[in-house]
């Protein structure tokens, strides 16, 4: 996987305990850089219409913030983390 994540086909987006705030280091999900690689390999996959929005999300916030992270919490389902270098913290 690393050598997918260094030739820049793919982000890891790592899983951000909201409550902790830090980094967990295990379940992390992955987003391509161009949605059109995933039509491109799985040819035959139905569409899936959530995860590709999803993941143009992901590509947008990764546009904007310095770091994005998949979002964990006890009670409510936070799609995504964003933070940038002056400590600020976003829910999407």
């Amino acid at each position: 996987m690393n050598g997918i994540l260094e030739s820049l086909l793919m982000y890891e987006a790592k899983l951000y305990d909201i409550h902790g705030r830090e980094i967990v280091r295990s379940n992390s999900k992955y987003y391509v850089v161009d949605p059109g690689l995933r039509q491109l390999l799985l040819p035959d996959y139905q569409e899936d219409y959530g995860h590709i929005i999803e993941n143009i999300v992901y590509l947008e916030l990764k546009r904007r913030y310095l770091n994005v992270y998949v979002g964990q919490t006890s009670k409510l389902e936070v799609d995504f983390v964003a933070l940038n270098n002056r400590d600020e913290t976003r829910y999407f």
